[in-house]
Parts: structure tokens; sequence; C-alpha cells
């Protein structure tokens, strides 16, 4: 919430423009159509998107209530469509992954579309062998039964729209499938999701973590994919302690 120049109290808002859209008593004309198929368009290029809105606040407007916006006049602004480039030495690392036995998975807050264009771009989707079954988002996850999981979780290659706690259970149901997992994460709300996976090291913000048997386990500064490989190598040639 900020104050306008002319001491307006102005509300903004951001988040998921299919979301932050059907927030929105007034749309300026734009259709839910059109602004579907906008955000198709910047998904098929693996680009993420941002919905913005706005209300001028005035004396008894509620805003916000039990972490909830509840404001209810809220004006559609836009979409903004961020690019953020594959590195290019990921195809290979992915393949050379893949190849030695490995399984990756993609956990994201991404939408579906910009989720699987990704991981096309990086040699893990396939469509003319990957389904449905392969891509899930993080409602249809929480919806699953323990054993539905179980049973699922080894052909999951994608969890799109994933929530804070998704890695987690992810790792968990592999665990519970006698898989060893390494998780990587990019920043503090990961932190949780990488202990869980079979690692030893308590210090795991923005690291690597690569488990050796089970018991033994690396911590890399250097999360390039890339990096993936060298050290895999190495922790399975490697006697745990």
């Amino acid at each position: 919430m900020v104050k306008s120049a002319t001491g307006k109290n102005i509300l903004y808002i951001k988040g998921a423009p299919e979301i932050i859209f059907a927030m929105c008593k007034n749309t300026c004309g734009v259709s839910k159509q059109e602004i579907d198929a906008q955000l198709l368009a910047y998904q098929n290029q693996a680009m993420r998107t941002l919905g913005f809105a706005y209300q001028e606040l005035g004396d008894k407007d509620a805003t916000i209530e039990n972490g909830k916006i509840v404001a209810d006049k809220l004006t559609f602004l836009g979409i903004v469509a961020i690019s953020d480039p594959v590195r290019l030495d990921v195809p290979d690392a992915v393949n050379e992954v893949i190849a030695a036995g490995i399984k990756v998975k993609i956990v994201t807050g991404d939408t579906p579309g910009t989720a699987k264009e990704i991981g096309r771009q990086i040699g893990l989707w396939n469509d003319a062998t990957d389904t449905d079954r392969n891509i899930i988002t993080g409602v249809e996850f929480s919806e699953l039964s323990d054993a539905q999981l179980r049973d699922r979780v080894g052909d999951l290659k994608i969890i799109a729209r994933a929530r804070p706690m998704d890695k987690k259970r992810l790792v968990e149901a592999l665990q519970t499938n006698n898989e060893v997992v390494a998780v990587t994460g990019d920043g503090t709300k990961d932190k949780i999701r990488i202990r869980a996976a079979n690692q030893t090291d308590d210090e795991a913000y923005s690291s690597l973590t690569v488990s050796v048997n089970g018991k033994t386990a690396y911590r890399l500064k250097n999360t390039r994919f890339y990096n993936v490989i060298a050290n895999i190598y190495t922790a399975r040639n490697r006697t745990p302690d």
C-alpha cells in the first residue's frame, strides 16, 4: 500500500495473472479469453508472467484479512512477461545425468505451460512419449493420497504451480520408495526441503546436496547444473564415512 501524490491510499497487488485477473472488478475491457491467449503465447516461449492490479482505498475499504486480500474494487493493470533463458550448458548436463540413470524432476511455481517448455528446452520433456501422468500442478499434487503419490512419483517429471511444502513431500515420497534424493534450492524457503533430502549438512542455503548411499553428502555453493555431474561421479566412487 502506498500514498499517492494526491494523498490517497492505493493498494497494489501482483501475482499469478489468472488469479489477479479473477480478483478484479474492473478489467478495463480485457476479457478472460484474451488474457488466457496472451499467457499461453508467453508460456510457449518459457516466459514467466506476473499480473498487476490496484485499488484506490476509501476510509472504510477492507484490504487484507487473515493474510488474504479482500479488496473488492480492484482494477486490472496488465501482465509482465519475464524471460529467464536456460543456461547453455544445462541441456547437455541433463542428458548426461539421465544417461547415468538419475531421474530429474522440476518443481516450480511456474505455470504448466512455462514449466513444460523449459522441460523441452533442457531435454527433460518429450512430447512424443510424455503424458499427463508425467506432469502435475501443486493443487493436484496435494489431492493425491500418500499411496497414490508413491505409485506415481517415479513417473513425475514436473510439478508446476508448486506450493511451499510440495518439494518436501516429493522428497519424502521418493525416499519411501527407497530412492536416494538430492535437492537443489536457491533460497531460504528451500532449506526445509533440502534438509529432508539424503544429506547431513545443516547449512543448506543456496546449495545443491548430493548423497552417497544415503549417508554422506556434499553441499555445493556453485549450483550450476553441470556441476552436478562431477560431484555425483565423485559421490558414487567415494567410500561413505
